[in-house]
């Protein structure tokens, strides 16, 4: 299995991909800076791993103590249609991930609505949200909202048999991406698609 940490330099396919990518261990997660390429916005994001694979989320944040503002990155098992159990994490939850689960959704398909229900770091739960999954070009789009309005947007993708999304505040530039941890060569090889936009591309990452 490849350590990921490290700088990497980034040969990329499809639209504004990253020229490099650094990658630090935050306790049980990591933080993740993408240096794009010129005309293109600083990226940052966290991220954690799974079955092989590092998956993050990534946006366009000013200063990096907005980081936990702006993007996070939530997994799903899929054990049953309906019932979602989730880990996740942001910046806020300083290197330990937390948990979540969906529940009350479709029966027969991933795609519906759900109520969300989130706990803290430390086991406090947060108000529960309404959450639904759709379709969007070959990946899924996500939402969260109240009664009173939309808190995050997300989109995402199945990674070794879960169900991951990047998700942040509406109107914000963000990307779910994941990498192959075990490759022949020790490249890792990603792929990412972008909230909103409809890009979507290839990332050949190797270590500096």
């Amino acid at each position: 299995m490849i350590d990921p940490k490290g700088t990497w330099t980034a040969q990329e396919g499809g639209d504004g991909g990253p020229k490099s990518v650094r990658l630090a261990k935050e306790g049980d997660a990591w933080r993740v800076t993408h240096l794009q390429r010129t005309g293109y916005p600083e990226l940052h994001g966290v991220g954690f791993t799974y079955k092989g694979f590092l998956c993050i989320a990534r946006g366009l944040v000013q200063q990096a103590a907005d980081l936990g503002d702006v993007v996070g990155l939530v997994k799903y098992d899929i054990t049953q249609f309906g019932e979602l159990p989730a880990a996740w994490y942001h910046c806020s939850l300083n290197g330990q991930l937390s948990t979540g689960l969906s529940s009350g959704g479709p029966s027969t398909s991933l795609l519906g609505e759900y109520r969300a229900d989130y706990s803290s770091g430390d086991g406090a739960a947060f108000n529960p949200l309404r959450k639904t999954i759709s379709m969007e070009g070959d990946a899924m789009r996500f939402a969260w909202w109240d009664d009173e309005r939309f808190h995050y947007l997300g989109i995402g993708q199945m990674v070794a048999g879960s169900l991951f999304a990047a998700w942040g505040p509406p109107g914000a530039l963000v990307q779910f991406a994941f990498y192959d941890l075990d490759t022949e060569d020790g490249t890792l090889q990603g792929q990412w698609w972008d909230l909103g936009r409809s890009f979507s591309g290839s990332e050949t990452l190797i270590k500096i």
